[in-house]
Protein backbone atom coordinates (compact mmCIF):
# COMPACT_ATOMS: atom_id res chain seq x y z
CA UNK A 1 0.00 0.00 0.00
CA UNK A 2 1.11 3.13 -0.46
CA UNK A 3 0.74 5.17 2.46
CA UNK A 4 -2.37 5.32 4.33
CA UNK A 5 -5.69 5.23 3.15
CA UNK A 6 -8.35 7.06 5.57
CA UNK A 7 -11.57 6.21 5.85
CA UNK A 8 -14.34 7.86 3.19
CA UNK A 9 -15.76 9.83 6.45
CA UNK A 10 -12.55 10.74 7.94
CA UNK A 11 -11.20 12.47 4.33
CA UNK A 12 -14.62 14.34 4.39
CA UNK A 13 -14.90 15.71 7.30
CA UNK A 14 -10.92 16.83 7.13
CA UNK A 15 -11.81 18.52 3.98
CA UNK A 16 -15.09 20.46 4.78
CA UNK A 17 -12.58 21.31 8.27
CA UNK A 18 -10.12 22.66 5.46
CA UNK A 19 -13.10 24.72 3.31
CA UNK A 20 -14.18 26.08 6.78
CA UNK A 21 -10.93 26.86 7.28
CA UNK A 22 -10.64 28.37 3.92
CA UNK A 23 -13.97 30.48 4.33
CA UNK A 24 -12.88 31.74 7.92
CA UNK A 25 -9.89 32.76 6.09
CA UNK A 26 -11.94 35.09 4.11
CA UNK A 27 -14.22 36.08 6.29
CA UNK A 28 -11.71 37.53 8.50
CA UNK A 29 -9.85 39.21 5.26
CA UNK A 30 -13.52 40.50 4.31
CA UNK A 31 -14.28 41.60 7.86
CA UNK A 32 -10.56 43.54 8.01
CA UNK A 33 -11.48 45.10 4.61
CA UNK A 34 -14.85 46.13 6.13
CA UNK A 35 -13.40 48.03 8.75
CA UNK A 36 -10.25 49.55 6.46
CA UNK A 37 -13.72 50.61 4.56
CA UNK A 38 -15.36 51.64 7.93
CA UNK A 39 -12.21 53.98 8.94
CA UNK A 40 -12.10 55.54 5.43
CA UNK A 41 -15.48 57.22 5.05
CA UNK A 42 -16.09 59.39 1.43
CA UNK A 43 -16.64 62.36 3.11
CA UNK A 44 -15.43 64.81 6.44
CA UNK A 45 -18.46 65.50 8.61
CA UNK A 46 -16.39 69.03 9.53
CA UNK A 47 -16.88 69.87 5.56
CA UNK A 48 -20.28 71.72 5.32
CA UNK A 49 -22.51 70.95 2.85
CA UNK A 50 -22.72 74.58 0.61
CA UNK A 51 -25.78 72.53 -1.55
CA UNK A 52 -27.79 69.38 -0.58
CA UNK A 53 -25.87 66.13 -1.93
CA UNK A 54 -26.93 64.57 -4.69
CA UNK A 55 -28.56 61.97 -3.11
CA UNK A 56 -30.97 63.78 -1.54
CA UNK A 57 -31.88 65.90 -4.72
CA UNK A 58 -32.34 62.39 -6.14
CA UNK A 59 -35.19 62.09 -4.23
CA UNK A 60 -37.07 65.20 -5.57
CA UNK A 61 -36.94 66.48 -2.50
CA UNK A 62 -35.56 70.43 -1.37
CA UNK A 63 -34.72 71.43 1.57
CA UNK A 64 -34.56 74.84 2.76
CA UNK A 65 -30.98 76.77 3.92
CA UNK A 66 -31.74 76.68 7.35
CA UNK A 67 -32.52 72.82 7.19
CA UNK A 68 -29.24 72.08 5.72
CA UNK A 69 -27.85 74.21 8.18
CA UNK A 70 -29.48 72.46 10.74
CA UNK A 71 -28.09 69.31 8.68
CA UNK A 72 -24.41 70.70 9.12
CA UNK A 73 -24.75 71.10 12.38
CA UNK A 74 -26.06 67.33 13.43
CA UNK A 75 -23.01 65.94 11.26
CA UNK A 76 -20.48 68.12 13.18
CA UNK A 77 -22.27 66.94 16.60
CA UNK A 78 -21.70 63.46 15.96
CA UNK A 79 -18.28 64.03 14.19
CA UNK A 80 -17.64 65.36 18.08
CA UNK A 81 -19.37 62.41 19.73
CA UNK A 82 -21.90 65.51 21.15
CA UNK A 83 -25.30 64.41 21.77
CA UNK A 84 -27.57 66.81 20.49
CA UNK A 85 -30.89 68.88 20.74
CA UNK A 86 -32.77 69.76 18.09
CA UNK A 87 -34.80 72.41 19.34
CA UNK A 88 -36.27 74.57 16.29
CA UNK A 89 -39.64 76.29 16.42
CA UNK A 90 -42.89 73.58 15.80
CA UNK A 91 -43.66 73.48 12.45
CA UNK A 92 -39.71 73.88 11.18
CA UNK A 93 -39.12 70.48 9.79
CA UNK A 94 -37.50 68.58 12.85
CA UNK A 95 -38.31 65.42 11.48
CA UNK A 96 -37.10 65.85 7.81
CA UNK A 97 -33.59 67.18 9.35
CA UNK A 98 -33.17 64.30 11.28
CA UNK A 99 -34.11 61.79 8.72
CA UNK A 100 -31.23 63.49 6.51
CA UNK A 101 -28.78 63.84 8.78
CA UNK A 102 -29.10 60.08 9.42
CA UNK A 103 -29.12 59.04 5.87
CA UNK A 104 -26.11 60.72 5.11
CA UNK A 105 -24.14 59.33 7.69
CA UNK A 106 -25.01 56.02 5.93
CA UNK A 107 -24.84 57.22 2.41
CA UNK A 108 -21.09 58.37 3.05
CA UNK A 109 -19.87 55.55 5.22
CA UNK A 110 -19.74 57.49 8.68
CA UNK A 111 -21.86 54.38 10.31
CA UNK A 112 -24.36 51.25 9.45
CA UNK A 113 -26.75 51.69 11.84
CA UNK A 114 -29.04 50.73 13.02
CA UNK A 115 -31.48 53.67 14.37
CA UNK A 116 -34.05 53.70 16.52
CA UNK A 117 -36.43 56.48 16.78
CA UNK A 118 -38.65 56.77 19.38
CA UNK A 119 -41.77 58.41 18.60
CA UNK A 120 -45.45 59.24 19.83
CA UNK A 121 -47.87 56.44 18.26
CA UNK A 122 -49.64 58.79 16.71
CA UNK A 123 -46.65 60.33 14.35
CA UNK A 124 -45.44 56.83 13.20
CA UNK A 125 -47.04 57.47 9.97
CA UNK A 126 -46.15 60.68 9.31
CA UNK A 127 -42.05 59.17 10.40
CA UNK A 128 -42.77 56.52 8.06
CA UNK A 129 -43.83 58.31 4.83
CA UNK A 130 -41.07 60.99 5.11
CA UNK A 131 -38.32 58.07 5.90
CA UNK A 132 -39.50 56.75 2.15
CA UNK A 133 -39.27 60.02 0.89
CA UNK A 134 -35.84 61.44 2.09
CA UNK A 135 -34.15 57.80 2.82
CA UNK A 136 -35.45 55.83 0.02
CA UNK A 137 -32.54 53.54 0.70
CA UNK A 138 -33.18 52.64 4.44
CA UNK A 139 -35.18 49.95 5.39
CA UNK A 140 -37.42 50.77 7.92
CA UNK A 141 -39.20 48.35 10.59
CA UNK A 142 -42.15 49.82 12.61
CA UNK A 143 -42.77 48.28 16.12
CA UNK A 144 -45.14 48.61 18.04
CA UNK A 145 -45.83 45.71 19.94
CA UNK A 146 -46.62 44.93 24.08
CA UNK A 147 -44.23 46.96 26.14
CA UNK A 148 -42.09 43.93 27.34
CA UNK A 149 -41.89 42.34 23.95
CA UNK A 150 -40.73 45.35 22.44
CA UNK A 151 -38.34 45.74 25.20
CA UNK A 152 -37.15 42.98 25.24
CA UNK A 153 -36.17 43.08 21.05
CA UNK A 154 -35.14 46.05 21.15
CA UNK A 155 -32.51 46.16 24.16
CA UNK A 156 -31.23 43.41 22.55
CA UNK A 157 -29.83 45.64 20.16
CA UNK A 158 -26.43 48.04 19.85
CA UNK A 159 -28.25 50.99 18.35
CA UNK A 160 -25.23 53.46 16.27
CA UNK A 161 -28.18 56.35 17.23
CA UNK A 162 -31.36 57.37 19.09
CA UNK A 163 -33.82 59.68 17.92
CA UNK A 164 -36.44 60.65 20.29
CA UNK A 165 -39.48 62.56 18.61
CA UNK A 166 -41.29 65.18 20.99
CA UNK A 167 -38.25 64.49 23.60
CA UNK A 168 -40.28 66.59 26.24
CA UNK A 169 -41.48 63.45 27.61
CA UNK A 170 -38.31 63.11 28.92
CA UNK A 171 -39.06 65.85 31.58
CA UNK A 172 -39.67 63.52 34.08
CA UNK A 173 -36.47 60.76 35.16
CA UNK A 174 -39.12 58.65 36.77
CA UNK A 175 -41.47 57.75 34.00
CA UNK A 176 -41.14 54.28 31.98
CA UNK A 177 -40.44 56.12 28.83
CA UNK A 178 -37.17 57.69 30.19
CA UNK A 179 -36.18 54.96 32.83
CA UNK A 180 -37.03 52.43 29.33
CA UNK A 181 -34.65 53.90 27.10
CA UNK A 182 -32.01 54.77 29.45
CA UNK A 183 -31.08 50.98 29.68
CA UNK A 184 -31.08 50.83 25.60
CA UNK A 185 -27.69 50.07 24.27
CA UNK A 186 -26.80 53.74 22.26
CA UNK A 187 -23.87 55.43 21.24
CA UNK A 188 -25.38 58.49 20.37
CA UNK A 189 -28.33 60.38 21.21
CA UNK A 190 -30.63 63.03 19.35
CA UNK A 191 -33.45 64.93 21.05
CA UNK A 192 -36.64 66.49 18.92
CA UNK A 193 -38.61 69.18 20.91
CA UNK A 194 -40.11 72.37 20.07
CA UNK A 195 -40.72 73.08 23.25
CA UNK A 196 -37.35 72.41 25.42
CA UNK A 197 -38.46 74.86 28.14
CA UNK A 198 -42.01 74.89 29.77
CA UNK A 199 -41.84 75.11 33.60
CA UNK A 200 -38.37 74.94 35.24
CA UNK A 201 -35.25 73.99 35.28
CA UNK A 202 -35.70 70.28 36.96
CA UNK A 203 -37.32 69.31 33.58
CA UNK A 204 -34.72 71.00 31.35
CA UNK A 205 -31.77 68.83 34.05
CA UNK A 206 -34.03 65.99 32.94
CA UNK A 207 -33.82 66.15 29.63
CA UNK A 208 -30.06 66.85 29.63
CA UNK A 209 -29.28 63.75 32.17
CA UNK A 210 -31.25 61.51 29.63
CA UNK A 211 -28.90 63.33 26.86
CA UNK A 212 -25.29 63.47 28.82
CA UNK A 213 -25.71 61.77 31.87
CA UNK A 214 -21.99 61.22 31.94
CA UNK A 215 -22.33 65.22 32.15
CA UNK A 216 -25.48 65.83 33.93
CA UNK A 217 -25.77 63.79 36.84
CA UNK A 218 -26.64 65.61 40.19
CA UNK A 219 -29.75 67.88 39.71
CA UNK A 220 -29.20 69.52 43.04
CA UNK A 221 -26.04 70.74 42.33
CA UNK A 222 -27.31 71.55 39.13
CA UNK A 223 -30.51 73.61 40.42
CA UNK A 224 -27.98 74.97 42.88
CA UNK A 225 -25.89 76.52 40.51
CA UNK A 226 -28.22 78.71 38.74
CA UNK A 227 -30.79 79.55 41.63
CA UNK A 228 -30.37 83.02 40.21
CA UNK A 229 -31.17 82.22 36.80
CA UNK A 230 -32.56 86.06 35.77
CA UNK A 231 -29.18 87.02 36.69
CA UNK A 232 -27.45 88.06 32.80
CA UNK A 233 -24.22 86.02 34.31
CA UNK A 234 -26.29 83.06 35.26
CA UNK A 235 -27.85 82.69 31.90
CA UNK A 236 -24.69 83.43 29.73
CA UNK A 237 -23.09 80.39 32.42
CA UNK A 238 -26.09 78.17 30.93
CA UNK A 239 -25.80 79.05 27.87
CA UNK A 240 -22.30 78.30 27.44
CA UNK A 241 -22.96 74.97 29.34
CA UNK A 242 -25.72 73.80 26.68
CA UNK A 243 -24.30 75.99 23.87
CA UNK A 244 -22.75 72.34 21.95
CA UNK A 245 -25.95 70.46 22.43
CA UNK A 246 -28.78 72.87 21.32
CA UNK A 247 -29.78 74.56 18.17
CA UNK A 248 -33.00 76.38 18.05
CA UNK A 249 -34.39 78.65 15.16
CA UNK A 250 -37.86 80.30 15.12
CA UNK A 251 -40.50 80.62 11.94
CA UNK A 252 -39.96 84.58 12.29
CA UNK A 253 -35.89 83.83 11.97
CA UNK A 254 -35.76 81.74 8.89
CA UNK A 255 -38.64 82.09 6.71
CA UNK A 256 -39.31 85.25 5.61
CA UNK A 257 -41.96 84.64 3.68
CA UNK A 258 -43.79 83.31 6.46
CA UNK A 259 -47.20 84.59 6.54
CA UNK A 260 -47.92 85.77 9.64
CA UNK A 261 -50.11 84.83 12.93
CA UNK A 262 -52.17 86.74 15.28
CA UNK A 263 -53.47 85.26 18.63
CA UNK A 264 -56.72 86.92 20.42
CA UNK A 265 -57.85 86.75 23.24
CA UNK A 266 -61.76 86.39 22.48
CA UNK A 267 -63.52 87.12 25.95
CA UNK A 268 -67.08 85.61 25.90
CA UNK A 269 -70.77 85.90 28.69
CA UNK A 270 -72.00 83.08 30.60
CA UNK A 271 -75.57 82.63 28.88
CA UNK A 272 -78.30 82.83 31.48
CA UNK A 273 -78.41 78.78 31.95
CA UNK A 274 -74.53 78.89 32.13
CA UNK A 275 -74.65 81.47 35.39
CA UNK A 276 -77.21 79.67 36.86
CA UNK A 277 -75.17 76.24 36.91
CA UNK A 278 -72.18 78.29 37.92
CA UNK A 279 -73.33 79.97 40.95
CA UNK A 280 -75.10 76.51 41.88
CA UNK A 281 -71.58 74.91 41.98
CA UNK A 282 -69.98 77.80 43.98
CA UNK A 283 -73.07 77.67 46.36
CA UNK A 284 -72.90 74.11 46.60
CA UNK A 285 -69.07 74.47 47.69
CA UNK A 286 -69.58 77.18 50.25
CA UNK A 287 -67.47 75.30 53.12
CA UNK A 288 -64.46 74.50 50.63
CA UNK A 289 -64.51 78.34 49.15
CA UNK A 290 -64.69 79.51 52.28
CA UNK A 291 -61.61 80.75 54.11
CA UNK A 292 -62.65 79.42 57.39
CA UNK A 293 -63.42 75.59 55.52
CA UNK A 294 -60.05 75.74 53.31
CA UNK A 295 -60.84 72.69 51.21
CA UNK A 296 -57.93 70.57 49.90
CA UNK A 297 -55.86 71.70 47.35
CA UNK A 298 -57.66 68.22 45.40
CA UNK A 299 -60.85 69.17 46.13
CA UNK A 300 -60.21 72.93 44.67
CA UNK A 301 -59.35 71.74 41.45
CA UNK A 302 -62.11 69.32 41.39
CA UNK A 303 -64.34 72.77 41.78
CA UNK A 304 -62.54 74.52 39.20
CA UNK A 305 -62.97 71.51 36.38
CA UNK A 306 -66.79 71.96 37.17
CA UNK A 307 -66.76 75.49 36.69
CA UNK A 308 -64.32 74.95 33.42
CA UNK A 309 -67.20 72.25 32.18
CA UNK A 310 -69.58 75.09 32.74
CA UNK A 311 -68.21 77.88 30.90
CA UNK A 312 -68.14 75.26 28.14
CA UNK A 313 -71.03 74.42 27.94
CA UNK A 314 -73.83 73.10 30.68
CA UNK A 315 -74.26 69.92 28.62
CA UNK A 316 -71.31 68.53 29.96
CA UNK A 317 -73.60 67.81 33.11
CA UNK A 318 -75.46 64.82 33.00
CA UNK A 319 -79.03 66.79 34.25
CA UNK A 320 -78.67 69.37 31.73
CA UNK A 321 -77.92 66.69 29.36
CA UNK A 322 -80.49 64.56 29.65
CA UNK A 323 -83.21 67.31 29.98
CA UNK A 324 -82.34 69.09 27.14
CA UNK A 325 -84.76 68.59 23.84
CA UNK A 326 -83.30 66.80 21.27
CA UNK A 327 -84.11 65.46 17.32
CA UNK A 328 -85.22 62.43 16.61
CA UNK A 329 -81.65 61.21 15.71
CA UNK A 330 -80.68 61.71 18.95
CA UNK A 331 -78.18 64.59 18.76
CA UNK A 332 -79.33 68.16 20.86
CA UNK A 333 -82.11 70.52 19.20
CA UNK A 334 -79.95 72.87 17.11
CA UNK A 335 -81.43 76.41 18.51
CA UNK A 336 -81.42 74.84 22.18
CA UNK A 337 -77.68 74.10 21.95
CA UNK A 338 -76.36 77.24 20.98
CA UNK A 339 -78.50 79.42 23.26
CA UNK A 340 -77.16 77.03 26.43
CA UNK A 341 -73.65 78.82 25.79
CA UNK A 342 -71.96 81.69 25.35
CA UNK A 343 -69.15 80.30 23.45
CA UNK A 344 -71.45 78.90 21.20
CA UNK A 345 -73.90 81.79 20.37
CA UNK A 346 -69.99 83.01 19.17
CA UNK A 347 -69.14 80.53 17.29
CA UNK A 348 -72.50 80.14 15.95
CA UNK A 349 -71.67 83.89 14.38
CA UNK A 350 -68.10 83.66 13.32
CA UNK A 351 -67.92 80.09 11.55
CA UNK A 352 -70.88 81.21 9.21
CA UNK A 353 -68.67 84.17 8.45
CA UNK A 354 -65.54 81.96 8.28
CA UNK A 355 -67.26 79.61 6.19
CA UNK A 356 -68.74 82.28 3.20
CA UNK A 357 -65.02 83.71 3.41
CA UNK A 358 -63.57 80.88 2.13
CA UNK A 359 -61.45 79.80 5.18
CA UNK A 360 -61.26 76.60 6.95
CA UNK A 361 -61.12 75.68 11.09
CA UNK A 362 -59.45 73.90 13.86
CA UNK A 363 -60.98 73.64 16.78
CA UNK A 364 -59.36 72.40 19.82
CA UNK A 365 -61.06 71.38 23.26
CA UNK A 366 -59.54 69.21 26.13
CA UNK A 367 -62.63 67.83 26.98
CA UNK A 368 -63.59 64.79 24.60
CA UNK A 369 -67.18 65.68 25.46
CA UNK A 370 -67.03 68.68 24.36
CA UNK A 371 -65.96 67.31 21.07
CA UNK A 372 -68.47 65.54 21.33
CA UNK A 373 -71.37 68.36 21.27
CA UNK A 374 -69.64 70.55 18.53
CA UNK A 375 -70.39 67.30 16.30
CA UNK A 376 -73.48 67.99 16.98
CA UNK A 377 -73.55 71.57 16.42
CA UNK A 378 -72.03 70.53 13.41
CA UNK A 379 -74.71 68.55 12.03
CA UNK A 380 -77.03 70.77 12.32
CA UNK A 381 -75.20 73.90 11.04
CA UNK A 382 -74.50 71.52 7.89
CA UNK A 383 -70.92 71.79 7.98
CA UNK A 384 -68.82 68.89 6.95
CA UNK A 385 -66.17 68.01 9.65
CA UNK A 386 -62.96 65.62 10.90
CA UNK A 387 -62.15 64.47 14.52
CA UNK A 388 -58.96 63.44 16.36
CA UNK A 389 -58.96 62.64 19.71
CA UNK A 390 -56.90 60.35 21.69
CA UNK A 391 -58.77 57.41 20.96
CA UNK A 392 -58.20 57.87 17.29
CA UNK A 393 -54.81 56.70 16.04
CA UNK A 394 -52.56 55.06 13.45
CA UNK A 395 -54.46 55.00 10.43
CA UNK A 396 -57.89 56.41 11.05
CA UNK A 397 -55.62 59.54 12.42
CA UNK A 398 -53.68 59.94 9.56
CA UNK A 399 -56.64 59.17 6.88
CA UNK A 400 -58.46 61.73 8.25
CA UNK A 401 -55.24 64.55 8.65
CA UNK A 402 -55.28 63.21 4.07
CA UNK A 403 -58.88 63.56 3.74
CA UNK A 404 -58.57 67.29 5.12
CA UNK A 405 -55.92 68.35 3.46
CA UNK A 406 -56.42 66.48 -0.38
CA UNK A 407 -57.34 69.05 -3.22
CA UNK A 408 -61.06 70.32 -2.93
CA UNK A 409 -61.49 68.97 0.20
CA UNK A 410 -65.21 69.74 1.61
CA UNK A 411 -64.68 69.53 5.19
CA UNK A 412 -65.09 73.04 6.69
CA UNK A 413 -63.81 72.64 10.43
CA UNK A 414 -61.59 70.00 11.79
CA UNK A 415 -62.20 69.00 15.43
CA UNK A 416 -59.10 67.76 18.12
CA UNK A 417 -58.65 67.50 21.68
CA UNK A 418 -55.92 69.70 22.46
CA UNK A 419 -52.87 67.51 23.83
CA UNK A 420 -54.18 64.26 21.31
CA UNK A 421 -53.78 66.85 18.41
CA UNK A 422 -50.95 68.93 19.17
CA UNK A 423 -47.99 66.37 17.97
CA UNK A 424 -47.03 65.13 15.10
CA UNK A 425 -50.10 66.77 12.77
CA UNK A 426 -49.64 69.09 9.41
CA UNK A 427 -52.86 71.18 8.87
CA UNK A 428 -51.74 74.10 7.38
CA UNK A 429 -54.46 73.55 5.20
CA UNK A 430 -56.15 75.80 7.69
CA UNK A 431 -55.57 79.24 8.26
CA UNK A 432 -57.85 80.00 11.38
CA UNK A 433 -57.79 77.96 14.80
CA UNK A 434 -59.94 78.60 17.89
CA UNK A 435 -59.00 77.34 21.29
CA UNK A 436 -62.16 76.63 22.52
CA UNK A 437 -60.67 76.34 26.43
CA UNK A 438 -57.01 76.94 27.56
CA UNK A 439 -54.67 74.05 28.69
CA UNK A 440 -53.54 74.05 31.98
CA UNK A 441 -49.75 74.23 30.14
CA UNK A 442 -50.05 76.87 27.77
CA UNK A 443 -46.85 75.11 26.01
CA UNK A 444 -50.17 72.35 24.77
CA UNK A 445 -51.98 75.18 23.12
CA UNK A 446 -49.14 76.30 21.61
CA UNK A 447 -48.07 72.92 19.95
CA UNK A 448 -52.03 73.07 18.88
CA UNK A 449 -51.82 76.40 17.04
CA UNK A 450 -48.64 75.14 15.27
CA UNK A 451 -50.57 72.74 13.31
CA UNK A 452 -51.89 75.03 11.28
CA UNK A 453 -48.56 77.95 11.11
CA UNK A 454 -46.04 75.70 9.60
CA UNK A 455 -44.30 75.33 6.66
CA UNK A 456 -46.72 75.19 3.59
CA UNK A 457 -49.07 77.72 4.98
CA UNK A 458 -49.56 80.55 2.23
CA UNK A 459 -52.09 82.70 4.63
CA UNK A 460 -52.04 84.70 7.68
CA UNK A 461 -53.53 82.28 10.50
CA UNK A 462 -55.86 83.64 13.18
CA UNK A 463 -55.93 82.62 16.67
CA UNK A 464 -58.82 82.92 18.68
CA UNK A 465 -58.13 82.05 22.51
CA UNK A 466 -62.12 81.96 24.27
CA UNK A 467 -62.25 83.15 27.52
CA UNK A 468 -65.77 83.30 29.79
CA UNK A 469 -65.58 86.93 31.31
CA UNK A 470 -65.25 86.80 35.46
CA UNK A 471 -64.95 83.15 35.19
CA UNK A 472 -62.48 80.94 36.54
CA UNK A 473 -61.27 80.74 32.48
CA UNK A 474 -60.44 84.49 32.68
CA UNK A 475 -58.32 84.20 35.84
CA UNK A 476 -56.49 80.86 34.89
CA UNK A 477 -55.49 83.07 31.39
CA UNK A 478 -54.92 85.88 33.21
CA UNK A 479 -51.84 83.71 35.31
CA UNK A 480 -50.43 82.02 32.37
CA UNK A 481 -50.14 85.28 30.17
CA UNK A 482 -48.13 86.61 32.74
CA UNK A 483 -46.01 83.73 32.89
CA UNK A 484 -45.83 83.33 29.06
CA UNK A 485 -44.73 87.05 29.06
CA UNK A 486 -41.48 86.70 31.43
CA UNK A 487 -38.25 87.75 30.09
CA UNK A 488 -36.09 85.29 31.64
CA UNK A 489 -36.26 81.62 32.86
CA UNK A 490 -38.17 81.17 36.13
CA UNK A 491 -37.37 78.51 38.26
CA UNK A 492 -40.17 76.54 39.75
CA UNK A 493 -40.57 74.23 42.61
CA UNK A 494 -42.70 71.02 42.46
CA UNK A 495 -41.07 68.26 40.57
CA UNK A 496 -43.23 65.53 38.89
CA UNK A 497 -46.94 67.50 39.99
CA UNK A 498 -49.83 65.96 38.07
CA UNK A 499 -52.03 68.92 38.65
CA UNK A 500 -51.49 72.51 37.67
CA UNK A 501 -48.62 73.67 39.02
CA UNK A 502 -50.43 76.03 41.35
CA UNK A 503 -50.12 76.92 44.83
CA UNK A 504 -53.63 76.47 47.02
CA UNK A 505 -53.38 80.37 47.64
CA UNK A 506 -53.84 80.90 43.89
CA UNK A 507 -56.43 78.02 43.31
CA UNK A 508 -58.21 80.09 45.99
CA UNK A 509 -57.58 83.17 43.70
CA UNK A 510 -58.67 81.89 40.24
CA UNK A 511 -61.61 79.99 41.99
CA UNK A 512 -62.80 83.27 43.77
CA UNK A 513 -62.16 85.31 40.44
CA UNK A 514 -65.23 87.11 39.17
CA UNK A 515 -67.86 85.60 41.70
CA UNK A 516 -68.37 88.63 43.37
CA UNK A 517 -69.37 90.50 40.18
CA UNK A 518 -71.52 87.68 39.65
CA UNK A 519 -73.55 87.61 42.38
CA UNK A 520 -74.06 91.32 42.29
CA UNK A 521 -75.91 90.81 39.14
CA UNK A 522 -78.77 89.28 41.24
CA UNK A 523 -79.07 92.20 43.03
CA UNK A 524 -78.73 94.65 40.11
CA UNK A 525 -81.41 92.55 37.69
CA UNK A 526 -84.03 92.54 40.92
CA UNK A 527 -83.71 96.45 41.66
CA UNK A 528 -83.66 97.20 37.81
CA UNK A 529 -87.39 94.99 37.75
CA UNK A 530 -88.47 96.71 40.20
CA UNK A 531 -87.84 100.18 38.20
CA UNK A 532 -89.59 98.62 35.62
CA UNK A 533 -86.56 98.43 32.85
CA UNK A 534 -83.36 96.55 32.30
CA UNK A 535 -79.85 98.10 31.02
CA UNK A 536 -76.74 95.73 29.75
CA UNK A 537 -74.12 96.06 31.78
CA UNK A 538 -72.10 98.91 31.37
CA UNK A 539 -68.81 95.67 30.91
CA UNK A 540 -71.32 92.88 29.32
CA UNK A 541 -69.83 91.94 26.13
CA UNK A 542 -72.21 91.81 23.42
CA UNK A 543 -70.96 90.52 19.81
CA UNK A 544 -73.37 91.60 17.07
CA UNK A 545 -72.71 91.42 13.24
CA UNK A 546 -70.14 94.35 13.35
CA UNK A 547 -67.87 93.28 16.32
CA UNK A 548 -67.81 90.04 14.93
CA UNK A 549 -66.69 91.55 11.22
CA UNK A 550 -63.87 93.41 13.04
CA UNK A 551 -62.54 89.88 15.47
CA UNK A 552 -62.49 88.30 11.97
CA UNK A 553 -60.92 91.11 9.94
CA UNK A 554 -57.08 89.99 8.51
CA UNK A 555 -56.21 93.45 6.93
CA UNK A 556 -55.40 94.94 10.26
CA UNK A 557 -54.52 94.30 13.98
CA UNK A 558 -57.82 93.46 15.92
CA UNK A 559 -58.80 96.29 18.03
CA UNK A 560 -60.11 94.02 20.82
CA UNK A 561 -56.80 92.86 23.68
CA UNK A 562 -54.35 91.00 22.07
CA UNK A 563 -52.75 87.99 23.84
CA UNK A 564 -49.19 88.72 23.72
CA UNK A 565 -48.21 87.20 19.98
CA UNK A 566 -46.56 90.02 19.06
CA UNK A 567 -43.91 89.94 22.33
CA UNK A 568 -41.59 87.42 22.75
CA UNK A 569 -42.42 83.92 24.95
CA UNK A 570 -39.88 84.12 27.79
CA UNK A 571 -38.41 81.08 26.49
CA UNK A 572 -37.94 82.82 22.81
CA UNK A 573 -36.23 85.07 24.17
CA UNK A 574 -33.98 82.82 26.23
CA UNK A 575 -33.39 80.45 23.42
CA UNK A 576 -32.86 82.36 21.03
CA UNK A 577 -29.32 82.66 21.71
CA UNK A 578 -29.36 78.79 20.73
CA UNK A 579 -29.87 80.00 17.20
CA UNK A 580 -26.21 80.37 16.29
CA UNK A 581 -24.50 77.33 16.47
CA UNK A 582 -20.44 77.55 16.67
CA UNK A 583 -18.32 75.01 15.68
CA UNK A 584 -15.58 74.14 13.52
CA UNK A 585 -15.28 73.20 9.72
CA UNK A 586 -12.86 72.02 7.36
CA UNK A 587 -12.83 73.58 3.83
CA UNK A 588 -11.47 71.59 0.90
CA UNK A 589 -7.76 72.49 1.76
CA UNK A 590 -7.65 75.05 4.41
CA UNK A 591 -6.80 75.26 7.92
CA UNK A 592 -9.86 74.82 10.65
CA UNK A 593 -11.55 77.91 11.55
CA UNK A 594 -14.10 78.77 13.82
CA UNK A 595 -17.13 79.70 11.85
CA UNK A 596 -20.48 80.61 12.83
CA UNK A 597 -23.47 79.35 11.40
CA UNK A 598 -26.43 81.11 11.35
CA UNK A 599 -29.62 80.68 9.93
Amino acid sequence: MNGDVLPKHIAKKIAAKKVEEGKDKDDDDEEDSKKKKKKEPKTDLRKKYETQPDFITETGGKLHDYQLEGINWLRHCWSQGTDAILADEMGLGKTIQSMVFLYSLVKEGHTRGPFLVAAPLSTLINWEREAEFWCPDFYVVTYVGDKDSRTSILSSIEWAGLVVDEAHRLKNNQSLFFRTLRDFRINYRLLLTGTPLQNNLEELFHLLNFLSPDRFYDMDSFTHEFAEISKEDQIQKLHSLLGPHMLRRLKADVLSGMPSKSELIVRVELSPMQKKYYKNILTRNFEALSPKGGGSQISLINIIMDLKKCCNHPYLFPKASIEAPKLKNGIYEGAALVKASGKFILLQKMLKKLKEQGHRVLIFSQMTKMLDIMEDFCENEGYKYERIDGSITGQARQDAIDRFNAANAQQFVFLLSTRAGGLGINLATADTVIIYDSDWNPHNDIQAFSRAHRIGQQKKVLIYRFVTRNSVEERITSVAKKKMLLTHLVVRAGIGQKGPSMSKSELDEVLRWGTEELFKEDETTTAEGEQGEKKASEQEIIWDDEAVDALLDRSADDPKEKSGEKKEHWSNEYLSSFKVAQYTTREADEEELEDEVSD
